[in-house]
């Protein structure tokens, strides 16, 4: 017959073949998949759809609990993630790193903790919908991401938060160093001032990656961040005197200082991380340090 059953009268089938439907619909919009993982997305059982992993549910029914389509290289000039991740009710993990996805971020699925959106062509401002509590990692790096990044984004409760390679710009939010995150990249962005004060009292942080954007002035001077095994601050215009607290931290093991404007003189510890090439202060204005700029491009620098 055609009359369509209520939800009601086939509630083991309903949410999977809604999230058949889903995965459908975005077939649709693929015009690229060299991997042809989408051949195996045909008929109403999802879980047989390469990249969906489905677990049992003990109240009902069957769910995707994880999509997987990392480095799948899918594309489409339509292929967006609204109308598919905001619909997937019970996903808790979703990889889509390596394809075409463009626009921004949905709604996530109330219990989602892992989203990788990585080298995707997602754009336009950070994507409020992600500041939700459910969050444990989030990458969105080697996308065109532009604009502030909001201090909510370092209360997120992120073991990992990977925002490299983007076009994000303004000044790194001062509640930086109250982030639980061991692991926070921002390199190769447009991010401009200086940085916060109270990323060198960070409790977790064990490596902080910000190279390659427009950062100035001094670094923080007190540095109490025990985890701390990896800074590397290269290729900005920061100045003032390199932090000897920085260089006494006890689980230090790269410090990457190059490629600023860095003057005075350096203190024992900091000299001794330099022999023992934990500390790279080349292309600075460090006195008496080897391999400095050229005197010209220092003045008015510092």
């Amino acid at each position: 017959s055609l009359v369509k059953t209520p939800h009601a009268q086939h509630t083991h089938l309903g949410p999977l073949q809604e999230d058949a439907e889903l995965a459908l619909a975005l077939k649709k919009k693929i015009t690229s998949d060299p991997t042809g993982i989408t051949k195996s997305w045909t008929g109403n059982d999802i879980c047989t759809f390469q990249g969906f992993n489905c677990s049992t549910d003990p109240s009902t029914h069957q769910t995707v609990v994880l999509v997987d389509f990392n480095e799948l290289e899918l594309d489409g000039k339509d292929l967006t993630l609204f109308g598919f991740l905001d619909k997937l009710r019970d996903t808790t993990i979703f990889h889509a790193n390596g394809n075409g996805f463009r626009g921004g971020v949905p709604k996530l699925p109330p219990n989602l903790f892992e989203l990788d959106l990585s080298d995707n062509k997602l754009s336009g401002p950070f994507p409020k919908t992600v500041l939700v509590p459910s969050l444990d990692f989030l990458d969105l790096r080697f996308n065109q991401f532009h604009g502030p990044v909001p201090p909510k984004a370092f209360d997120l409760d992120v073991f990992a938060l990977f925002l490299n390679n983007n076009k994000f710009s303004g000044r790194i939010p001062e509640n930086i160093g109250s982030s639980p995150a061991e692991f926070i990249n921002l390199a190769n962005n447009k991010f401009s001032g200086a940085i916060p004060r109270s990323l060198g009292r960070s409790e977790w942080l064990q490596e902080f990656l910000v190279l390659n954007n427009q950062l100035s002035g001094p670094l923080p001077t007190e540095w109490t961040s025990a985890n701390l095994t990896a800074f590397d601050v290269s290729y900005n215009a920061l100045t003032g005197q390199v932090p000897e607290a920085l260089c006494q931290l006890e689980n230090i093991q790269i410090i990457n200082l190059s490629h600023n404007h860095f003057s005075g003189t350096l203190g024992p510890a900091c000299t001794k991380l330099v022999s023992g090439k934990v500390l790279d202060i080349s292309n600075n204005c460090i006195k008496g340090a080897k391999n400095q700029k050229h005197a010209s491009s220092c003045k008015g620098k510092q």
